[in-house]
């Protein structure tokens, strides 16, 4: 979290954050409850987060937030945890693709390079 944002800023990206792994916004983790069911909702979801794309179709088309299924005004560390997540889904010794691992981690180094952040 960046100095400034207060507890407000700090429950957007943790929200951001959980739609990036899952899809769905905090709220709807209160309705579901942390009972078996709802880990079995949440586990099916976590695993169908890296099939699906999440973002704005209103927005310009960029290559490497669609690779990494964030929006483009996301924060740093939601970016940083897309990529994590996207970099263990496609990393070859875990059953991925060669090439799409090298494109995200393209992808989020580009990205890296353009708000100037270390990876």
């Amino acid at each position: 979290m960046t100095k400034g944002k207060g507890i407000l800023g700090l429950i957007k990206e943790i929200n951001s954050a959980t739609k990036v792994l899952t899809g769905h916004d905090i709220k709807f983790y209160a309705k579901v409850g942390w009972d078996l069911k709802g880990k079995q909702v949440a586990d099916n979801l976590l695993a169908k987060a890296t099939k699906g794309t999440i973002g704005n179709a209103s927005r310009t088309w960029d290559w490497r937030y669609e690779i990494l299924r964030i929006d483009p005004d996301e924060s740093d560390m939601v970016l940083k945890l897309a990529w994590k997540t996207r970099s263990a889904a496609t990393h070859p010794d875990k059953g991925g693709d060669v090439e799409e691992n090298k494109k995200v981690n393209a992808a989020y180094q580009s990205i890296c390079d353009e708000r100037e952040i270390k990876p």
